[in-house]
């Protein structure tokens, strides 16, 4: 991440005026390798310097404004469907980089700390599959439809890691914890091969199989 404090702001100005998950994924990925303001595009840049809603406000942000928001409506947006783009960009960082965690609520990704898998949670499919462009849409979007409520809170991140060495891609609803030893007991209790830390972009052995 060339800029955390960017990354963040961009965050959180994505929430605030609801991007598409599309636009906010590939906003996201601008942002990752930016130095400052002025690498990113014309179009991210006005947003940044003077927000706006994409898309027109919607209805339930409205019901939200006047105090008659319904809290069953949070958490839908990561259950949406799952556009060839977003499918596209998700794939070419996987085989690119080996992995990534993203917020499916903004399309933010971790700045610091280190990312856990939760137990029970985890899919192995293998590497062809997944780097298909069909049979990896229908995976992804099966995934976060299975797990739309655990993605759909803002807290928890989609987590893609892939393993060379087998051949297996491993799709996860992953943690930020901030402590490297609580991170490292967690992983080792959920039985994973490693964790990711965030800042020096490496993995940290806990010993598992993978399997939950």
């Amino acid at each position: 991440m060339a800029n955390p404090e960017l990354s963040r702001r961009a965050a959180r100005l994505f929430n605030d005026y609801k991007v598409p998950l599309d636009k906010g994924f590939d906003w996201a990925v601008e942002i990752e390798t930016a130095k400052s303001v002025s690498d990113l595009s014309e179009e991210l840049q006005k947003f940044l310097s003077k927000p706006y809603f994409i898309n027109p406000r919607p209805k339930s942000l409205e019901k939200h404004l006047a105090g008659q928001h319904d809290q069953s409506e949070h958490g839908n947006r990561a259950g949406s469907s799952v556009s060839n783009k977003l499918t596209r960009s998700v794939l070419d960082r996987v085989r690119a980089k080996g992995g990534l965690s993203v917020r499916m609520r903004d399309g933010s990704e971790p700045v610091k700390g280190y990312m856990v898998s939760r137990k029970g949670m985890s899919k192995i499919v293998a590497d062809k599959d997944f780097f298909d462009a069909n049979k990896g849409k229908k995976i992804l979007a099966d995934y976060l439809k299975e797990h739309k409520t655990e993605l759909g809170t803002g807290k928890d991140y989609l987590g893609i890691w892939h393993n060379k060495k087998n051949h297996k891609v491993y799709l996860d609803v992953s943690m930020n914890i901030m402590s490297r030893r609580n991170a490292i007991e967690l992983g080792k209790k959920n039985n994973q091969i490693s964790i990711w830390d965030v800042v020096k972009l490496d993995e940290i052995e806990t010993g598992g199989t993978g399997n939950d």
